[in-house]
């Protein structure tokens, strides 16, 4: 069934057996509505159970859950989530997307590739506005060194990160960013490589962009 609330203007999916009779629920009225006939894009599957959501995303794709939202009753619409898109595989040079939902404690950014030596082999996540950035790893290979740096309002902050430098050009690496309350958690190739600390707010991060002359994958993980 699907069912409407006037009062919050909300809709959702409820579904009872026979055999049980269902259950009465104050201040939601009852419209008829198949379960099964309700689709989401790049799904496998979709199943509703007095709504409780199961969803397998196609390749590629992460079920995130949307805030609810108003359905039209005409056509028995509702937003339950959506299947997005948070692996990327041979991307061009540079990559930019746009994140399939603000990131949090827990979330982990994956890159795989390689620079060739020349310019700077940079992860960023972008902020809200112009002049922001949350998150920056930049491999500088004309200095031979990798640093951590934020920026607001056009103003970079203090350049941070370790003394070593680890890479080498066309040399595949895979990096690993894990958001944790307080720190950006960076591994390399599965090591501990540097912890630098959150400046601006990681739900501020609106995009991703990674400059390798070689990008095999890029993933985005939500807790």
């Amino acid at each position: 069934m699907l069912l409407y609330n006037p009062t919050s203007k909300r809709c959702r999916l409820y579904k009872s057996f026979v055999n049980t009779g269902g259950t009465e629920d104050s201040g939601w009225q009852y419209y008829a509505a198949e379960c099964s006939q309700v689709r989401l894009e790049n799904a496998v599957s979709l199943s509703v159970v007095n709504q409780t959501v199961d969803v397998a995303c196609r390749s590629g794709f992460t079920y995130l859950l949307s805030p609810p939202l108003p359905c039209p009753l005409g056509t028995g619409v509702l937003d339950i989530g959506k299947c997005a898109q948070t692996l990327w595989t041979d991307q061009v040079f540079p990559f930019v997307t746009d994140l399939p939902a603000p990131l949090s404690t827990g979330a982990e950014i994956r890159v795989r590739g390689s620079g060739d030596g020349m310019g700077n082999t940079d992860i960023r996540l972008p902020g809200t506005g112009t002049g922001n950035t949350v998150f920056l790893l930049s491999i500088r290979w004309s200095r031979l060194d990798a640093i951590f740096n934020t920026q607001s309002s056009g103003s970079w902050g203090s350049e941070l990160g370790p003394s070593g430098f680890i890479f080498s050009p066309n040399v595949v690496f895979d990096a690993l960013v894990r958001i944790t309350t307080t720190k950006f958690l960076i591994f390399i190739n599965g090591s501990d490589f540097y912890e630098a600390p959150i400046r601006i707010p990681v739900q501020t991060a609106t995009k991703l962009q990674v400059r390798c002359s070689r990008l095999d994958s890029v993933g985005v993980m939500y807790p």
